[in-house]
């Protein structure tokens, strides 16, 4: 066994036996070693919970050794007070090593940061538009590695907003970006129902700015997004417009597309920087795949930020997206804006190391031949890196000695039970396989919403679900950010 450092010849190679040995015979103190929870991995600091769950542990195991004696209640108490007092160390640890866990996206991307920041600040600076584009694997990273200029926008009053593209809707016309306008229509009733101000912006003085700037657009912005209609009114002259629905489709996309630059162009002149994270856009309509281009060829716009993801492996020379990157790159001088493109890799060994002593709070030398094993099973893909520690922690491959005050492994053992995986949804849907049935049908129920969802729309899916009401199908639809919204067929290619 390894509490860090390398575990080598004869010794380690009887470890994984002696540590069971010894455990059967009592020689370990009870609960010394034990694995963590998928709570405690990825949910950083919690819980009573998972405190309350590893003092029962310690108290079930105490007592099938034998521990508590009949009549030995005063020793029992004293027990499960030190117990309770161990299990809350314990948990600290886990907690601790889930915060870590939950930030491995991030780590070794130092440079990859400093760009994008560069970018943004740059983008206050001078209100110059920028298009940056993020490519790389699933499981890069890319997403992380987008959030991390949400807080510093928020610091300088601007709008962050996301959307994603969906693979199985690519028959809904601008899902991505309407998810984006909804996030941003959100921030907007926020100050609404809250009486707060952007800066020296009230709701009142936005409202007013969008309903002059956008104005007979908005009845055709509506369709797209009806949010629209809680900031400007019902009873705006605007809305009461005739439903534009007729006309040939190039006619109507003309339209939509125009209705949805003048709002973008509105937000971004009081709400600087108005930075739109559109992920996965390898899987884009042909609709949202046009506006993006009409959205940085807009001469009239500032202060805007367009942030593209898409896998690398799924775009090749012909895909749209390449088309894309072509027609702007071509663009960019003739409409001012700035491209920067940041290519995200697989994690290098010595990143691996430093991610494990990071979690482990070792130092890098004690953690390099684990790290060799866990670049070699993942290819060094962090999202495989996370779940592969994860997997190596319920399988009891690592756990934490409180004996050795320290994480303990062994590296032959690791490398004798585990395989290396080069595949996302081969490594889910085994890991979902070994969750309890009930936990299968939440996902299950869960993926019937979307890409996402309000925390609030599943539980009462769930609470229905298991009280042996289910939900049809038309039901769960009214809950879903997808169906849920006004549409309107003439906007399909």
């Amino acid at each position: 066994m390894s509490n860090g450092a390398s575990s080598k010849g004869t010794d380690s190679q009887t470890a994984p036996t002696q540590k069971s040995s010894d455990a059967s015979k009592g020689i370990y103190p009870a609960g010394e070693v034990s694995s963590l929870s998928y709570t405690d991995l990825c949910a950083g600091p919690s819980s009573n919970g998972s405190e309350s769950r590893t003092a029962e542990t310690q108290k079930s195991s105490n007592a099938s050794k034998g521990s508590y004696q009949d009549g030995d209640i005063n020793s029992s108490s004293s027990r499960h007070d030190a117990s309770y007092s161990t299990a809350n160390s314990q948990s600290s640890k886990q907690n601790e090593l889930g915060v870590k866990m939950a930030q491995l996206g991030l780590f070794g991307r130092n440079k990859e940061i400093k760009t994008i920041r560069k970018c943004l600040d740059d983008l206050v600076a001078t209100g110059q538009k920028k298009l940056l584009y993020i490519s790389g694997l699933s499981g890069t990273g890319k997403t992380a590695l987008a959030v991390t200029v949400a807080d510093a926008v928020a610091k300088k009053k601007g709008i962050f907003s996301m959307g994603k593209f969906d693979q199985k809707l690519r028959g809904e016309p601008y899902a991505g970006i309407a998810a984006a306008g909804r996030h941003i229509c959100g921030e907007i009733l926020h100050l609404k129902h809250s009486g707060e101000q952007m800066g020296s912006l009230s709701f009142e003085d936005i409202q007013e700015t969008i309903i002059e700037k956008v104005g007979p657009e908005l009845a055709t912005l509506i369709l797209i997004l009806p949010e629209i209609e809680d900031i400007v009114g019902d009873s705006s002259e605007y809305l009461a417009q005739d439903d534009p629905q007729g006309g040939d489709h190039g006619a109507n996309k003309e339209r939509l597309n125009g209705a949805i630059r003048s709002f973008f162009r509105t937000i971004a002149s009081f709400f600087n920087p108005l930075v739109m994270v559109l992920d996965d856009i390898q899987w884009a309509d042909l609709p949202s795949i046009n506006l993006m281009e009409v959205l940085m060829t807009d001469n009239s716009s500032n202060n805007f930020m367009l942030i593209a993801l898409y896998r690398s492996n799924e775009v090749d020379g012909s895909h749209v997206v390449n088309k894309l990157i072509r027609n702007l790159d071509e663009k960019q001088d003739e409409y001012d804006y700035d491209t920067t493109k940041i290519a995200v890799g697989d994690l290098k060994v010595e990143q691996v190391e430093e991610i494990l002593a990071g979690i482990f709070q070792i130092p890098c030398y004690r953690t390099s031949d684990l790290a060799e094993i866990v670049h070699q099973r993942t290819g060094g893909n962090a999202f495989f890196v996370l779940n592969f520690i994860y997997m190596l922690s319920n399988e009891k491959l690592i756990a934490y000695s409180r004996a050795e005050k320290s994480w303990v492994w062994d590296e032959n053992q690791i490398e004798l039970e585990t395989v290396a995986s080069d595949n996302v949804v081969s490594l889910l849907k085994e890991k979902m396989k070994n969750l309890p049935p009930k936990m299968q049908e939440v996902l299950q129920l869960a993926a019937c919403l979307g890409a996402s969802f309000r925390e609030d729309f599943l539980s009462r899916v769930v609470k229905d679900y298991f009280k042996e009401r289910p939900l049809k199908p038309n039901e769960l639809s009214k809950w879903s950010n997808v169906d849920g919204r006004k549409r309107s067929n003439q906007w399909t290619q």
